[in-house]
C-alpha cells in the first residue's frame, strides 16, 4: 500500500557545527525553533554573504521549505552547488529528492536512484531509505524487495525512524519476507520510542484492527492522539473516524469535524471528503452546500472518487452551484475510470443516454 510509504521528510538545520559563526548559527537554530523563520533566515544569510558553505546549505533548506522565504526550487539548487565535500551525501539527497518529486527540475527516478546511490554508499541513512523506497516500488530502478530489505535495515541499524517503519510495512504486507504482524508491532513500537509521529499512526492501527497485537481501540486513539499532537494529518483523520463511530472514545461530531478541519487544512483528501459530507448533511457542523462543494472539489482534485461522486450529484442537482449535467457526468465518469467507482458508473451511463 503505497499510502502507507513514509518519506524522509527535509531535515532542516542538519548541518550545524561550530566554526567562526557560532554564536549566530546558535540563534539561527533557536529562532527556527521557535518558528521565527524569517530571523533565521536573515541570519542564514548574514552568514552565506560571507562565504560559509554550512550556512548556505542551510539557507538552501529554508528556500526547498519555503520557510521564511517564497518556495524556490532552484534557489535551493544555487545554493547547494556550494557546499563542501564533506557535506555532499546530504546534498545529494536533497538533489535526489528534487528529482524524485520534479521540484524545480524534470522528475527523473533514474537520476535520484543514481543520486541516492551514491550518498548511500557513504553510509547516509537519509539516502539508504529513499533508495529503498525506489527498489520497493520499482521507480527508477528494477522492483526488488530484498534490496529493499537490505537498504532499510542499514539504515535502521543507525537509528534511522523511517527505516524502522518501512520495514514495518515490509513485515506487515508481507513484502520479500513472510508476513509477520508481531515483528511490525516490534519495529513500529521502536520508531515510536523515537516520537515518530508516523510511527505512531502504523502503530495505532495495528491495534484497531488487532494486527500482532490484542484489539484495543483505547490505545489505537491513545497512539493517534500522540501524533495528532504532532500535526499529523493521518493520526488527525484517523482519530475523527473514531470520534465519528464512536470507538475508543464517545461518540462526538463536533470533535469529528474539528479534526477532519486540521487535516483537510493540511490537503488530507479522505478528511475533506468526510468534512464535505458533514456540511451537506448538517451533522455536526451547519448545513452548508457552499462548503461541502469546497471540500468535495479539493479532494476530487486529488483522485478522491467518493468525492467524485458526490460532487457530480451536486452539480446534477444544482446544489450550492449551478446545476450541470455535463460537469457531473465528467466527475462520474472521472470516479468510474480511474477508480471503478459503481455509483460513478452509473452516474455517467444514465447522464450518457440523455
Amino acid at each position: 500500500m503505497k499510502n502507507d510509504l513514509i518519506k524522509i521528510p527535509f531535515i532542516v538545520l542538519s548541518l550545524l557545527s561550530i566554526s567562526v559563526y557560532a554564536g549566530d548559527f546558535a540563534d539561527a537554530k533557536k529562532a527556527y525553533d521557535s518558528k521565527d523563520f524569517e530571523k533565521s533566515v536573515a541570519l542564514w544569510q548574514k552568514i552565506s554573504n560571507e562565504g560559509d558553505t554550512l550556512a548556505q546549505y542551510n539557507l538552501g533548506v529554508m528556500y526547498y521549505n519555503g520557510q521564511g522565504v517564497k518556495q524556490d526550487y532552484k534557489k535551493a539548487l544555487e545554493l547547494w552547488q556550494s557546499v563542501s565535500k564533506k557535506e555532499q551525501p546530504l546534498v545529494q539527497v536533497n538533489f535526489g529528492l528534487l528529482y524524485e518529486h520534479g521540484n524545480g527540475v524534470k522528475q527523473d527516478y533514474v537520476k535520484a536512484a543514481t543520486l541516492y546511490k551514491n550518498a548511500a554508499k557513504q553510509g547516509n541513512a537519509k539516502a539508504q531509505v529513499n533508495l529503498g523506497v525506489l527498489y520497493e516500488y520499482g521507480d527508477g530502478v528494477e522492483k526488488n524487495y530484498v534490496k529493499a530489505l537490505e537498504l532499510y535495515k542499514k539504515a535502521a541499524k543507525q537509528g534511522n525512524a523511517k527505516a524502522l517503519i518501512n520495514l514495518g510495512h515490509m513485515y506487515r504486507y508481507g513484502k520479500g519476507v513472510k508476513q509477520n504482524y508481531f515483528k511490525a508491532v516490534s519495529l513500529y513500537k521502536e520508531a515510536a520510542d523515537y516520537g515518530d509521529a508516523f510511527a505512531l499512526v502504523s502503530l495505532g492501527r495495528m491495534y484497531k484492527y488487532g494486527e500482532g497485537v490484542d484489539k484495543n481501540y483505547f490505545k489505537a486513539v491513545e497512539l493517534w492522539k500522540k501524533a495528532a499532537d504532532k500535526g499529523n494529518a493521518k493520526a488527525q483523520h484517523n482519530l475523527g473516524v473514531m470520534y465519528s463511530k464512536g470507538k475508543g472514545v464517545k461518540q462526538n461530531d463536533l470533535k469529528a469535524a474539528e479534526l477532519w478541519q486540521k487535516a483537510a487544512n493540511q490537503g488530507y483528501a479522505s478528511s475533506q471528503y468526510n468534512l464535505g459530507l458533514m456540511y451537506y448533511n448538517g451533522k455536526g457542523v451547519k448545513k452548508d452546500y457552499k462548503k461541502a462543494v469546497s471540500l468535495y472539489k479539493k479532494a476530487a482534485d486529488q483522485g478522491d472518487d467518493l468525492a467524485q461522486v458526490n460532487l457530480g450529484l451536486m452539480f446534477y442537482n444544482g446544489q450550492g452551484m449551478m446545476q450541470s449535467n455535463l460537469k457531473a457526468k465528467e466527475l462520474f465518469g472521472n470516479a468510474c475510470d480511474h477508480n471503478g467507482n459503481a455509483n460513478g458508473c452509473s452516474g455517467y451511463l444514465v447522464l450518457n443516454n440523455i
